[in-house]
């Protein structure tokens, strides 16, 4: 006889939430190359379980080539970590040749993860905005944006972000969505170039090896947001 799940109201709150998932897995699906999707995925999930993180302010699960990670609530001080983990995780990725992509969103999220139960506008908001991406890329949804302005964080000041506008591969999304610009993670942006330029190399390699032209159009999207904004900034 299994256990009733109950819900628990005191686990629907207000949080910072981040949906990434890989690259390609449906391909390798078809093609029934089971030991590169294997392969892929463990590579993914070492990294994901590597990264140290902040175990009082976030939390994270995975399931097939999908990462969630989110926050006890919507503070600045949670933001920061849960940003701070999720740049750590696709750089990892990235320069070892996984293609992933993602989106941080804001708002109502239930998470019980002793029962495996989430639920939320904030993971919707997240999924579809990741998902809809034509690039290789991690970007801040709107709700996101509005909750960094509310907490003291000028959306606008994040040194490892900037305004671009995104592409969208899915026509179902509102026209206003498509067309937006939004805050988008630069990949390795650091205190050095070096950084942003094994990040460039990983993807012109990938890139390469690509053998369709729908695959090379998504990085040559996200290599042209890189080269157009390499940005430096001072060491703490």
């Amino acid at each position: 006889m299994t256990n009733e799940i109950w819900i628990n109201p005191t686990k629907m709150k207000e949080r910072w939430v981040a949906h990434l998932d890989i690259l390609g897995i449906s391909k390798l699906l078809e093609s029934k190359r089971w030991e590169q999707v294997f392969s892929v995925y463990a590579d993914s999930l070492k990294h994901f379980q590597r990264e140290a993180f902040d175990e009082h302010l976030i939390d994270r699960v995975s399931f097939s080539d999908s990462f969630i990670i989110y926050t006890v609530d919507n503070s600045a001080i949670s933001y920061r970590a849960l940003d701070c983990l999720a740049r750590r995780f696709i750089v990892s990725l990235i320069q070892i040749g996984i293609p992933i992509r993602g989106a941080m969103s804001c708002g109502d999220f239930y998470a019980d993860l002793e029962n495996n139960v989430f639920f939320g506008q904030a993971l919707v908001e997240a999924c579809c905005a990741g998902e809809s991406q034509d690039w290789l890329g991690f970007v801040l949804c709107e709700s996101a944006t509005a909750q960094l302005g509310l907490v003291g964080l000028a959306p606008n000041e994040r040194l490892n972000y900037a305004y671009w506008s995104v592409p969208f591969k899915s026509k179902e999304l509102p026209y206003e969505i498509r067309r937006c610009r939004l805050q988008a993670f630069i990949i390795g942006a650091g205190p050095s170039e070096s950084g942003q330029r094994s990040c460039r190399e990983a993807l012109l390699r990938m890139q390469a090896a690509a053998n369709e032209e729908e695959i090379r159009r998504k990085y040559a999207n996200t290599l042209e947001f890189l080269e157009k904004n390499v940005r430096t900034f001072p060491s703490p």
